[in-house]
């Protein structure tokens, strides 16, 4: 995997520069004309103007949204980014020149095309990452559009205000909104093209039919389904946190317009940063095991940014920012929000990490508009709910502490939904605070027989009951391997070699055997997988010789990716092949097809299209992706691959290799045989040669 900063690489800086310019003129030219119709252009009927020109944005999100999904599966992406920003080249004339003749109708239409830009944008922007990034760093990558994003948010924000106020700023805002537009169609001129995902589909024009479609379809898949709740919760609540602030300052903290701008700061950079921490925590990994702790560090904050506010003093005029600082308790209601800011950001991005790559790849734009959808409907609700509270003569801060107790209950609920993934990742951080042990010491515990004690001896090991599980030190730290495989003094059948093999693995470990033809490669991956009997020593899985395990618990333990693949299916079908080792084991139905859908998404084929496939008519490349899904629906604990990749493109094996990293950080050992160094310092991070025999 390449280590390299994404910033820095043409995969990803073009449309990183494309989106930050696009959201950056979004709210430059919004901000400005709310300040416009605010101070200049109205008076008794601002506000009801300013609220018809939020909805007025949010309008395509519900009307477009289904639409831009297809499109933007249907079409080569790259292409489509660029005629949107040309759009947004035209859009932003027309609100020049409403700025210009001061013109609410022309401004109001400049308004709902950018709405429509961002509705039409969001899928490609989204969709475009797992083509571009693969699995080993999407979350990288969604880190930094997210950080980027609210960056941008703020700075397009604080222009608009000023440009607007300045000398001649009508002409300024149309100028400046200009440039930006141009600048960053120019960016999306080096956007590298990304395949259509599903080029023969057919376009849905009913906008009722398609919305329908697009949200029943999202709904079938309950990962998919609680992604796309998760995030629209977090645009609700930064919803009602961003638009209560300017009033918060004004009528609580009886604050001057200065510390709006400080408070708007501090949010965007609040989220941006914990954006970076929540991609920097999972170090690469697809997961939503913090999830619940932002969750409630989110309404833990909340809380406490009720009670800090309580018996604020009421000043005889409105506070400077240097006024408002002189207060002690003004650096507690800052931290306050910087932490709400901060784990709203650790929350959100793995969220849309996991709807990126959990999907159908053929449907994958179509999920994003549907979470365009939701999220627009519970901004829409946040407006409602607080509309309702301030009616009922709610204070500001009453609303938050509201927020952060609904949140909790979310909090909760998101626990209960992952129990087990939550004790994990606490475990994991306990573990390594108390004993400086990585993350896989959690499996120790998680692996412990009932009424097993979890300790440390008199050397510093972990044991369970007694029962010694090794370390290895590497860096400083001790890093728990309790073995999972074991070779004593192995000799390959059918060979004159006379060096015994001797090898422990334990959960988490990658491992490559690399040599050239002839070495015996082929020889030691039939012995390991328990298909052939070593001419000498033991095989040990999990302190038990292989052979002595029955077949079906032991195809649960060990899975087996061919070079040709083809040559070892069983079945007629691609979802007979994939289904077979969950099928012995009695399970069917729904949910065994669920499993097969994940597993086949997972393994980058379109379920729908796929399932009922003869395995007779697959290309070598698709035999692999089958193989591979087969593996996957099964989850093994240990997983041996011979040449891995050897029949995908490169783009193709790079998403095998962060697969199987993923298997690894999971607790799977995995163990490829190659002849080639590149593919095996891809896939592992131990290399061990083999001479010709």
């Amino acid at each position: 995997m390449d280590g390299s900063s994404l910033l820095f690489q043409r995969r990803f800086l073009p449309l990183f520069v494309t989106q930050f310019l696009g959201a950056a003129n979004d709210n430059l030219f919004k901000n400005a004309l709310v300040i416009l119709i605010t101070y200049h252009m109205a008076d008794a009927a601002a506000p009801l103007l300013v609220t018809a020109a939020a909805g007025l944005f949010i309008l395509p999100f519900f009307l477009f949204s289904a639409l831009a999904g297809q499109l933007a599966d249907r079409h080569e992406k790259s292409r489509l980014i660029r005629w949107i920003k040309l759009a947004e080249i035209l859009i932003m004339v027309l609100a020049g020149i409403g700025f210009l003749l001061e013109s609410l109708p022309l401004l109001f239409l400049a308004l709902f095309g950018m709405g429509l830009h961002s509705t039409f944008f969001g899928p490609l922007k989204y969709g475009i990452l797992p083509d571009h990034l693969g699995a080993d760093r999407l979350m990288e990558g969604n880190g930094l559009i997210e950080a980027g994003t609210f960056l941008a948010i703020l700075l397009g924000t604080i222009a608009g205000g000023l440009l607007i106020g300045g000398v001649h700023g009508p002409a300024t805002v149309a100028l400046a909104a200009l440039v930006v537009a141009v600048t960053g169609f120019g960016a999306s001129q080096f956007i590298p093209a990304a395949p259509a995902a599903d080029p023969a589909l057919r376009l849905e024009w009913n906008i009722a039919v398609a919305t329908r479609d697009l949200l029943r379809h999202a709904a079938t898949r309950d990962d998919i389904k609680r992604a796309i709740l998760g995030i629209s919760w977090f645009w609700l609540v930064g919803a009602t946190f961003l638009s209560q602030l300017p009033g918060f300052t004004r009528d609580t903290l009886h604050a001057a317009e200065p510390v709006v701008t400080l408070f708007l700061t501090l949010f965007s950079l609040g989220v941006g940063f914990g954006s970076l921490l929540g991609s920097r925590l999972l170090r690469g990994e697809i997961s939503a095991r913090h999830v619940p702790f932002a969750a409630l560090g989110l309404s833990g904050f909340g809380l406490d940014l009720y009670t800090a506010t309580s018996g604020w003093p009421t000043p005889p005029e409105l506070l400077s920012v240097s006024g408002f600082l002189a207060d002690g308790g003004a650096w507690r209601i800052m931290a306050d929000l910087l932490g709400i800011s901060m784990c709203g950001g650790v929350y959100v991005v793995p969220l849309y990490a996991l709807l990126q790559s959990r999907g159908d790849a053929g449907h994958r734009s179509r999920v994003i508009a549907a979470n365009n959808v939701m999220n627009a409907l519970f901004m829409v609700l946040s407006s409602l709910v607080v509309m309702a509270m301030l009616a009922a003569s709610w204070s500001i801060p009453r609303i938050f502490l509201a927020m952060a107790l609904g949140n909790l209950v979310v909090a909760v609920h998101i626990v209960s939904l992952l129990p087990e993934t939550t004790l994990r990742a606490l475990f994991q951080r306990l573990l390594r605070l108390c004993y400086r042990v990585d993350y896989n010491a959690s499996d120790i515990v998680f692996n412990a027989l009932p009424g097993d004690i979890v300790e440390r001896d008199e050397h510093g090991y972990l044991t369970i009951s007694g029962r010694l599980r090794r370390f290895a030190k590497i860096g400083g730290e001790m890093a728990v391997s309790p073995p999972l495989l074991e070779l004593q003094k192995i000799l390959l059948p059918g060979t004159a070699r006379q060096v015994p093999l001797d090898l422990t693995l334990a959960p988490g470990q990658r491992l490559a055997f690399l040599g050239p033809e002839g070495c015996g490669k082929s020889r030691l991956l039939a012995v390991l997988a328990g298909l052939d009997p070593p001419a000498g020593g033991v095989v040990l899985l999990q302190g038990r010789p292989l052979d002595q395990w029955p077949g079906p618990k032991r195809t649960e333990i060990i899975g087996v990716l061919f070079q040709q693949p083809r040559l070892h299916f069983i079945g007629q079908d691609v979802a007979e092949e994939v289904s077979l080792a969950l099928a012995s084991r009695g399970l069917g139905g729904p949910p065994l097809e669920e499993r097969v859908s994940l597993a086949l998404a997972e393994a980058g084929l379109a379920p729908e299209q796929f399932r009922e496939r003869p395995l007779a008519g697959l290309s070598a490349a698709e035999c692999s992706r089958v193989a591979l899904a087969a593996l996957l629906v099964v989850r093994p604990r240990l997983v041996l691959a011979d040449e891995p990749g050897s029949d995908l493109s490169e783009s193709g094996e790079a998403d095998l290799a962060a697969l199987l990293d993923r298997l690894a950080r999971e607790g799977a050992t995995t163990v490829i045989f190659t002849s080639r160094q590149q593919r095996a310092q891809r896939f592992a991070d131990r290399i061990l040669p083999l001479a010709p025999l």
